[in-house]
């Protein structure tokens, strides 16, 4: 019941017959009292209240279903004083409601829950930094164990005759995420006047032997064992009991654009003002003639008789219409009430493995964030049909921080996949892939309606055509995300590289995307799109046609002067004559496109984080050449990171501010990270650290251009790295990123594989398993970086010496570099730690020994190397803890810096000082960048006289400024973001 069919002969033999009419009827929910009660309790505030203790029952409280509405009210059925919603169901003395600030609870107020099942948003709470659903609900399991959808069919409207009728609904088409529908089971309220056939199959028949208003039930359960109810309700009327029609229609409209349809009433009749309160369900029907024949024809079977569905939106009594003298009320479909929805941020990342909490959805797609939304975040999948795309792509992350929950739908639906929410005339919701932008191959399933003749046409078609592209080149970038996170960028180009002869140019990024041949095919459909020759094609019917809607998606085909083809409908309008019955139907079409030619663009340097990738001003045509990859970079100082010895980590944005903003990032679970391993990227500012079983990593926010530092969660998962042996006993040892090109190294083993080492090689969207690197001690700790075409290993603990192991193809082959061929200098007995200043340079500092232990210097990534140190100093180099942007450093031109300790050597290393140590013990210094005028950064942790602080110079610590790190002064995530939006 949510796919329209073609038009069948019979059908079209009445839709071209003479003499058709039409008697428009309004269905207005009538909703009866439930349940009534008084609160029985004071209120010390109106603000935030979610539940109130009752007495004076009027009822059984058991009737009460969640969703339903409450008025509270001075007086017994008032709702003068407001309404909500239900929340869960009621216990003998405790109501609960969807959480309000708009009421004032007293005690001794009247509540009187009716039988009105509506749209609301259904918001989240925190507490004590934890998520809880619609007030109190806990994360258990509800990402892994999906509730299902129960899609069963719109709202119904029938007209007893002969005394009885009857009202079909289809619930095959209801779904699960990760599971199948097991069970239906089918019940009505009230029972008395209508019976049902078929109550435990997908498609039940309700037989209708009385008019009045009737509450479908349909419990859906799922093979997983959850299970969720749906809800709609069926109109029955005779002609003892008919429907109002005592009112003109003023407009009836569909349109792609706003996202659903509308319609305007106006009236003369008081008790149908009355009845036409805010916020209640109206259906708008007729009941129609073709010739001598009655009924309706339209697409969905059962549904024929339905023009517009909605919601009372209010109406103006100083609105007098001319010609009715009465009351005009305006009633929006769902997609309206959607867009007036306020709700909280919205967020979920790809968790690679089972979810533990309310963020995190396994094998993430933009259906399962819809899902999450419009399930848990509203009640639509309680009161309406829910059909998704059925997209499989995945996505890292999907968020929407602001706006409407339309709003956020359409963020995470357009922005990812090109999808576009709609609600019909029926009530239901689709998001769906527009037709010009599906796959042509893939368009055989999409109904054609009609084929419309000349005859069909009440007029003559003028047809306009756009003479001019308005698009000359497309340029698409997305990014393919594997199921467990890895993704690989893409770039289409349409046409190509040149550019048509007129039109502008445009960008569409951050885009999921399955490989480079459908990234192609994407960018040929959309310009295609955007450059569509016949973007209206109007055409008024003759018959009283309403088998079109703008969705399911559905095409018809036409034959013109200058097109002929299958054509699109985007806008739709009814205009009827009260007078002689007549319905007029306007549909705007505009014509389908096959695509155009594209090809693979090169990608920029530097993708983004969560499956995107950031690109640069879009550069003039023709495209300049790449750089060269060892230019020289502007660094800029963006995030300072800090690893206690206690594993907590700390992030500041701002270094120059004062006062500065510290943030505790720590991940919530408690993790001990390998400090050697916790560098940033220069890309994004993001932070990446491991504890040698999972990757974490902390992704900044942009707001108004201030970084803000993320909370450190797992990203990568240990268990998902496949090199043989149980998944669970797999050991990260080490894990470094190019910090100039996120080019990524991650060495791995498992302790079921006589300590064989595998290397993952790639960028920090999509790592490769390079095989086998070599068996070696499982506790060693091996040292890695990567930069220059280069990989270079060496050891902080082993039985091989110092010896290096080189890569120069991405880690499939290696070299094995032993220092004690270098100039001058011996091996140290047991290790070749390294250090890597520029990660875009070929400079290399690592051990040495020749008396005291010394430093080395390579220029040529350990090709050679001699001692450059004074063998008196006796420099211990180890890395640093704490992580600016670039992180752990030595090199400024001829200023050699100790990461261990502020030595400092202003001739290459010849000689060291320390003279610039004036306060405490600077310990893990690290080059921040550089500032604005190009004088470099140094920030050291200090501990003086039992306190620690982190502080940084511009002159080579002659002088030094704390940046205050205090631990009291520390704020948690959302209190640091509400800080920094204040300053924006």
């Amino acid at each position: 019941m949510i796919n329209p069919t073609p038009y069948n002969s019979t059908q079209l033999a009445l839709l071209r017959s003479e003499n058709q009419l039409s008697r428009l009827y309004l269905a207005v929910l009538d909703a009866p009292q439930v349940f009534a009660c008084q609160i029985n309790q004071d209120f010390d505030t109106h603000d935030m209240v979610a539940q109130a203790a009752y007495d004076n029952p009027v009822g059984n409280y058991a009737d009460v279903l969640p969703g339903q509405t409450a008025l509270i009210g001075s007086a017994p059925g008032l709702a003068d004083l407001g309404i909500c919603r239900i929340r869960k169901p009621l216990t003998s003395n405790q109501l609960y409601f969807g959480e309000t600030s708009e009421i004032a609870w007293a005690n001794n107020l009247h509540v009187t829950v009716v039988d009105d099942l509506a749209l609301w948003a259904r918001h989240i709470r925190i507490v004590d930094d934890v998520p809880l659903m619609d007030y109190d609900i806990a994360y258990a399991n509800q990402h892994s164990v999906c509730d299902p959808v129960p899609v069963l069919g719109p709202h119904a409207v029938a007209w007893l005759e002969g005394g009885n009728a009857s009202v079909q609904f289809d619930a095959g088409p209801s779904w699960v995420i990760g599971s199948t529908i097991s069970a239906y089971a089918w019940s009505v309220s009230p029972a008395a006047g209508i019976g049902i056939s078929g109550a435990n199959s997908a498609t039940p028949t309700f037989t209708i032997s009385q008019p009045g208003t009737y509450r479908v039930r349909c419990l859906v359960t799922a093979a997983n064992g959850a299970s969720f109810a749906g809800y709609r309700y069926i109109f029955a009327f005779d002609d003892e009991h008919p429907a109002f029609s005592e009112f003109a229609l003023k407009s009836c409209l569909g349109d792609d654009e706003t996202g659903g349809w509308s319609f305007k009433i106006a009236t003369p009749s008081m008790a149908l003002a009355q009845a036409l309160q805010p916020g209640r369900l109206v259906i708008l029907f007729e009941r129609a003639m073709y010739g001598n024949q009655a009924g309706s024809v339209g697409a969905i079977a059962g549904r024929e008789n339905i023009l517009a569905t909605g919601w009372v939106t209010g109406f103006d009594d100083k609105e007098i219409d001319p010609e009715q003298d009465g009351y005009t009320f305006d009633i929006q479909g769902a997609h309206w009430w959607l867009k007036q929805m306020p709700v909280f941020p919205f967020g979920l990342e790809l968790k690679n493995g089972t979810p533990t909490n309310w963020t995190e959805m396994q094998e993430l797609t933009v259906d399962k964030a819809l899902w999450h939304l419009l399930h848990w975040r509203s009640t639509a999948t309680a009161i309406m049909d829910v059909v998704l795309t059925g997209d499989t792509r995945y996505a890292k992350e999907l968020s929407a921080v602001t706006g409407s929950l339309w709003e956020q739908i359409e963020t995470v639906a357009k922005a990812s996949i090109l999808a576009q929410p709609f609600v019909n005339q029926l009530g239901q919701m689709f998001v769906k892939i527009p037709v010009n932008l599906t796959p042509v191959a893939s368009r055989a399933s999409i109904p054609n309606i009609l084929d419309i003749q000349p005859g069909d046409r009440a007029k003559s078609l003028s047809l306009p055509r756009a003479r001019q592209a308005r698009i000359a080149h497309l340029d698409l970038l997305g990014v393919a995300v594997s199921s467990t996170g890895t993704g690989s960028g893409y770039r289409s180009l349409a046409n190509g590289n040149v550019p048509k002869r007129v039109g502008s140019t445009t960008i569409k990024d951050h885009l999921l995307l399955s490989d480079q041949g459908q990234s192609n095919e994407l960018a040929g459909l959309l310009m295609a799109d955007m450059n569509n020759p016949f973007p209206s094609i109007p055409v008024r019917f003759k018959a009283n046609l309403r088998g079109f809607d703008m969705a399911p998606p559905m095409t018809a085909s036409i034959s013109l002067p200058g097109y002929t083809g299958k054509i699109i409908p985007k806008r739709i309008e009814y205009r009827h004559s009260a007078t002689t019955g007549k319905l007029d139907v306007d549909v705007e079409f505009k014509a389908e496109t096959t695509g155009t030619l594209s090809v693979t663009g090169i990608l920029p340097v530097g993708t983004g984080i969560g499956g995107s990738i950031i690109m640069p001003p879009y550069p003039p045509l023709p495209p300049p050449p790449q750089p060269p990859i060892n230019q020289t970079p502007e660094y800029r100082l963006k995030i300072l990171y800090a690893l206690t010895s206690e594993h907590r980590v700390f992030a500041c944005t701002g270094l120059f501010n004062t006062p500065r903003i510290w943030v505790d990032i720590t991940p919530d679970e408690s993790v001990e990270f390998v400090p050697e391993h916790f560098i940033t990227d220069w890309v994004t500012g993001a932070v990446y650290a491991h504890d040698g079983k999972d990757i974490y990593r902390g992704v900044p926010q942009d707001f108004g251009g201030i970084l803000v530092p993320g909370k450190l969660t797992k990203w990568i998962y240990g268990t998902s790295l496949s090199v043989g042996g149980n998944p669970a006993n797999n050991v990260i040892h080490s894990l470094t990123i190019n910090e100039m090109t996120t080019e990524m190294v991650v060495m791995v083993s498992n302790t079921g594989t006589a300590d064989e080492r595998f290397f993952f090689v790639g960028s920090i969207e999509n790592i490769v398993n390079k095989g086998s690197f070599g068996a070696y001690s499982i506790w060693s700790v091996p040292m890695i970086t990567i930069g220059n075409g280069r990989i270079i290993v060496g050891w902080m603990q082993s039985t091989i010496g110092s010896t290096f192991r080189v890569s120069d193809d991405g880690g499939s082959t290696w070299i094995t570099k032993n220092t004690t061929t270098f100039s001058g200098i011996a091996s140290h007995p047991a290790r070749s730690w390294h250090i890597r200043p520029n990660p875009i340079g070929n400079d290399v500092f690592h051990f040495a020994s020749k008396g005291a232990i010394a430093v080395a210097f390579s220029s040529d990534l350990c090709e050679n190397s001699a001692q450059i140190d004074d063998e008196s100093v006796a420099l211990d180099m180890q890395p640093a803890s704490i992580c600016a942007d670039p992180e752990m450093t030595v090199i400024l031109g001829t200023q050699r810096l100790a990461p261990w300790r502020v030595l400092r050597s202003l001739n290459g290393g010849i000689t060291w000082g320390t003279t610039e140590v004036v306060d405490g013990d600077k310990k893990q210094v690290v080059w921040a960048g550089r500032t604005d005028d190009a004088e470099n950064i140094f920030v050291a942790f200090e501990s003086s006289n039992d306190t620690s602080d982190i502080v940084f110079s511009v002159d080579n610590f002659a002088t030094e400024t704390s940046v205050g790190l205090e631990i009291a002064a520390l704020l948690n995530e959302d209190e640091y973001i509400e800080r920094i939006r204040a300053a924006v």
